[in-house]
């Protein structure tokens, strides 16, 4: 009768979004599992030179050269600052995330990816251009799967000009009456035709074995879809690919 079938239709609405927030939450988790090993590098620096700060701090201390100590001190903690913002920002994109809109900073997203990437970056040499990244806009949504969206889409970029030395990747963000695009442009190839009905699909990849599952760009327009958003992948103007995020505006 309907009583049942309304019970049993909530039931299946309930698993089907457990499902969704475990996929969403298992693609975090495997956006960092590929980027362990450039976030250890990333911490190891700055301890290393922490170590030797310290080392070099006590024989000056002894010596009274107060000058020497004090930029040894500023520098100690300069270095523990970005230490500890790498740790908070890999904590914030880890965690489970509650799924209800709010307004986001966009900026802020915008670099919180962007230092989560950082390592990739500079493995690949590439330059990031900030492109009209206002600090005041404001879009519904979550920021924490904001982020997780804009770091597939700074990585596929990021990987997409590996083998040019260089290259930039540009982030801009345009506001457009109701709506706040927030567009990730690279220096790549671009997409084959063959190619470009299929980038949403489940498991469907053109990275090496071992670089992605395919998964990124399928969660990512389900995020984006779920904040009442769309998600748009062409080739750019020139070259290269494009990736927009559209917004509601606050």
């Amino acid at each position: 009768d309907l009583p049942e079938k309304i019970v049993a239709l909530d039931g299946a609405q309930r698993l089907l979004r457990e499902t969704h927030d475990s996929a969403v939450q298992a693609g975090k988790l495997a956006v960092l599992g590929q980027m362990a090993d450039g976030l250890t590098q990333e911490l190891s620096q700055p301890l290393t030179d922490l170590t030797t700060l310290s080392d070099n701090t006590v024989p000056q201390v002894k010596r009274g050269e107060l000058d020497e100590v004090s930029k040894n001190v500023f520098l100690i903690s300069k270095l523990a600052a970005r230490m500890g913002n790498i740790v908070s920002s890999i904590k914030a994109f880890s965690r489970k995330d509650n799924v209800g809109r709010e307004p986001v900073n966009v900026s802020n997203s915008i670099h919180q990816a962007l230092m989560l990437v950082e390592p990739r970056r500079k493995q690949v040499d590439a330059k990031v251009q900030l492109v009209r990244t206002s600090s005041e806009a404001l879009a519904w949504g979550n920021a924490i799967r904001l982020e997780q969206v804009l770091v597939n889409l700074l990585r596929n970029g990021l990987d997409a000009a590996a083998d040019q030395p260089g290259s930039v990747l540009s982030v801009a963000v345009q506001v457009q009456e109701k709506h706040v695009h927030i567009v990730v442009r690279d220096q790549g190839p671009g997409i084959a035709d063959a190619v470009r009905q299929h980038i949403f699909e489940p498991f469907f990849t053109t990275k090496p074995t071992g670089q992605g599952i395919g998964l990124g760009l399928a969660i990512s327009l389900a995020i984006i879809e779920e904040m009442g958003g769309q998600l748009q992948i062409d080739n750019a103007p020139d070259r290269g690919t494009e990736a927009t995020i559209i917004l509601e505006h606050v």
